[in-house]
């Protein structure tokens, strides 16, 4: 044979070789994705898929070399495999149990314009009541003799009429207003020389002001500051009490016993136990024993001096003893 044919025959050869192995690497291989194994449990539910994705190759054509011009295997969508981490903390979040979470106040309905009305109106009340000077008068009970000794002037008498005056003005320059009663003296037991023609006290009792009857019928002791010419001024807080109402002890001590003993201190005894701090005291026990500042002790005894310098109690409506027992005491 020709050495032309055998090169022309070999050149063929090759030829058909290479077209075989083109046609094989064109054609397409079809891939099966197998699907991923399943979350845990735990997880299952928390774990996010990913959108389906596409192969590299278009499934086109023959998955074999039979099976030219059948449809494409469609690949399933492929699940995104889960993070250790996020399984673990995921577990754990289902495992705790969650905390309850508080709740919040829900906010008053609105308030009607009445309300708010209502509201301010007493809000107002409240300031102006603060704001206020105190409306009432008080003052700390003391003992007859204790009266008789701190007043300037002590008298019996009876009240003839009343009348509201100026006394002067106040920083501001308001006028100031009393009440004058003019009176008539009976007695004098402690004071000036001179009578008692008027006696002035604040407009009211709020203030610590006194009313007297009026029209001369009822008489009355007083106790109270001296301001000269005449006058005197008193208050709540002064021992001012009708006449009848004054044992005989009490009568009787006011011109003399009560002022033996104004050097001695009356102490009164809120609750037991009390004690004495000095010996010149002496303790007054009717409300403890009576809960009444006007008890036994007020109306029948008196605090006189002894000879040693202590005091204790007297009792009787003769002049007492220039020394007497302790036995003769409450």
């Amino acid at each position: 044979m020709p050495r032309s044919a055998i090169k022309g025959r070999s050149a063929r050869a090759r030829s058909a070789r290479i077209r075989e192995g083109r046609g094989r690497r064109r054609r397409p291989v079809a891939r099966s994705l197998a699907p991923s194994p399943p979350p845990p449990a735990a997880a299952a539910s928390r774990v996010l898929l990913r959108p389906a994705t596409k192969t590299r190759e278009s499934l086109r054509g023959r998955a074999g070399p039979g099976a030219e011009g059948a449809p494409a295997e469609r690949s399933e969508p492929r699940a995104a495999p889960a993070r250790p981490e996020a399984s673990a903390r995921t577990a754990a979040a289902a495992v705790e149990p969650r905390a309850p979470r508080p709740r919040v106040a829900e906010p008053p309905p609105a308030m009607g314009a009445a309300a708010r009305s209502l509201r301010l109106a007493l809000g107002l009340l409240l300031l102006g009541t603060l704001l206020r000077p105190a409306d009432a008068c008080s003052c700390s009970p003391v003992h007859p003799q204790q009266a008789f000794c701190n007043a300037d002037v002590v008298i019996r008498a009876k009240a003839v009429s009343v009348k509201e005056v100026d006394s002067g003005n106040d920083i501001y320059g308001n006028p100031i207003k009393r009440i004058q009663y003019e009176i008539k003296q009976i007695k004098m037991f402690k004071g000036p020389d001179k009578d008692i023609e008027f006696i002035y006290t604040a407009p009211s009792s709020a203030v610590c002001g006194v009313s007297l009857d009026v029209g001369g019928k009822k008489e009355y002791l007083i106790a109270g500051k001296a301001e000269g010419n005449g006058k005197m001024h008193i208050t709540l807080c002064d021992f001012i009490v009708p006449w009848d109402t004054l044992s005989t002890t009490q009568k009787k001590s006011l011109n003399h016993r009560y002022q033996m003993g104004c050097e001695c201190k009356i102490t009164r005894c809120p609750m037991i136990p009390c004690y004495i701090s000095s010996p010149d005291e002496c303790l007054w026990m009717d409300w403890v024993t009576e809960k009444n500042i006007n008890g036994h002790q007020a109306k029948f005894f008196a605090c006189i001096k002894r000879s040693d310098g202590s005091c204790a109690w007297y009792r009787g409506a003769a002049p007492p003893k220039q020394e007497f027992l302790d036995i003769e005491d409450p």
